[in-house]
């Protein structure tokens, strides 16, 4: 892999390559890649440590330079943990309601039918009712009509004079 300082380099024909005689501010800086950071740092240093002395100012920004990319990597991993702490967590309560609504659903469902079955075990015991009603009257009421018609048409022949026999048996003393 190459890495972008030697790229920014070559495309600069106009400037010449730094020296070791080249002053540090003058050395251009490009942007660089994380995967190149430890090798231009490591160039770097290896081009100001020849024949020069490194003050602390440029020590701590050699250090910078080689800890910027491990922080910005560690940063953007906890943030990803964190977001992905939170997406699963609220897949997590989606998921609870959903289940919620479902067992929900699912006991609205079984009171309906049990509703359904009630309503049905009513409708059989009131047509039951009826047809024991309906029974009732015809071995009981219908014998009492045959009964009172048969007195009616008794009373009728007696009030016609056609039963003549029917007074005696009732209260006469014709013997």
């Amino acid at each position: 892999m190459r890495c972008e300082v030697a790229e920014t380099l070559q495309r600069q024909p106009h400037r010449q390559p730094p020296t070791s005689r080249t002053p540090a501010h003058l050395i251009p800086i490009p942007p660089m890649s994380p995967a190149c950071v430890p090798a231009s740092v490591l160039a770097q240093y290896v081009a100001l440590a020849q024949g020069r002395e490194l003050t602390t100012l440029t020590q701590v920004m050699i250090a910078l330079r080689a800890a910027i990319p491990v922080v910005a990597d560690i940063g953007a991993t906890v943030v990803l943990v964190l977001l992905r702490k939170k997406t699963l967590q609220r897949f997590l309560d989606d998921t609870e309601k959903k289940e919620e609504g479902i067992v929900k659903v699912s006991m609205a469902e079984l009171r309906l039918q049990e509703v359904e079955q009630e309503a049905a075990m009513r409708e059989k015991e009131r047509t039951q009712y009826l047809e024991g009603k309906e029974r009732m009257n015809t071995l009981i009421v219908r014998p009492q009509e045959v009964q009172n018609a048969a007195i009616v048409r008794i009373v009728e022949e007696a009030a016609d004079g056609r039963g003549n026999g029917g007074q005696r048996r009732l209260g006469g003393s014709n013997y």
